[in-house]
């Protein structure tokens, strides 16, 4: 239990990290160029929500 609470803690640190990173400062790209975040988090939030509706589906099956 104490494994499970490390890794789940460690992956919110990591995220809170990179989205406190991606506010705070940006990469300068070439003089009229729009500056870019280290997290596409649009894209990241596409694949937490699949990933919400597959173990939706799966636990859907276990318990169906």
């Amino acid at each position: 239990m104490r494994f499970f609470l490390g890794v789940v803690c460690g992956l919110l640190l990591m995220v809170v990290a990179a989205f406190i990173a991606d506010s705070l400062t940006t990469t300068a790209g070439p003089s009229g160029a729009q500056s870019q975040n280290m997290v596409n988090w649009d894209v990241a939030s596409q694949r937490l929500d699949r990933s919400y509706e597959i173990l939706r589906e799966s636990l859907h099956k276990l318990t169906g």
